[in-house]
């Protein structure tokens, strides 16, 4: 009874490994089954279709990451002030060993702009990933919910930017400097959006 389940995550590890490593334009599930010594039909079985497997993959590969996986406690550990938190989940996002997942993460995202249907899961995630941690940690400040949310989404906005920034070849001093500008620049706006 357990071999289905230890086997589906044999494939799925193999699949990440891959995908981490070779992204996935151009992934076939030919490919795929050649890459984890698997086949079509069995890919099928444990993972639904192409899309989905595609989908489980990227959700699971954020685990190879764990700078990436620490920014929302980072966030809302609030022990440390606010810009503190921010530098802090900054820093861990754009930790060296995290460049593997931006690539991936930026790739996917450009692809589900063009066929949002495929990857509407990754949109979905995508599109809430950390914002409602950063609300939560922005209103505890003392901001209105309103005012949580539209800084929580500046900030987010900035660190995708950043992110590109870095895949860019942009001196990541440079890039770090930059963020840390900004959240100073943010959290000194928190008195008046209290107002």
């Amino acid at each position: 009874m357990t071999e289905a389940p230890d086997r589906r995550s044999e494939l799925l590890e193999r699949i990440i490994d891959h995908v981490v490593e070779h992204g996935i334009d151009g992934l076939t599930l030919r490919g795929l089954s050649q890459t984890t010594g698997s086949n079509n039909r069995m890919l099928l079985y444990y993972f639904g279709s192409r899309d989905q497997l595609i989908v489980t993959a990227l959700q699971q590969s954020t685990r190879r990451f764990p700078k990436v996986m620490a920014v929302p406690q980072l966030v809302a550990d609030a022990s440390v002030p606010l810009c503190e938190r921010l530098d802090a989940a900054w820093r861990s996002l754009a930790a060296p060993e995290n460049l593997a997942f931006h690539r991936l993460f930026f790739q996917v995202f450009g692809l589900a702009a063009f066929d949002p249907a495929s990857y509407q899961g990754f949109l979905d995630e995508v599109g809430m990933q950390w914002l409602d941690d950063l609300t939560v940690s922005i209103e505890r400040e003392g901001f209105d919910l309103d005012a949580a949310r539209r800084t929580a989404g500046q900030v987010l906005s900035l660190w995708r930017g950043f992110q590109v920034a870095l895949l860019s070849g942009i001196d990541p001093e440079r890039v770090d400097r930059a963020a840390f500008d900004s959240h100073q620049r943010l959290v000194r706006e928190v008195p008046a959006a209290r107002d």
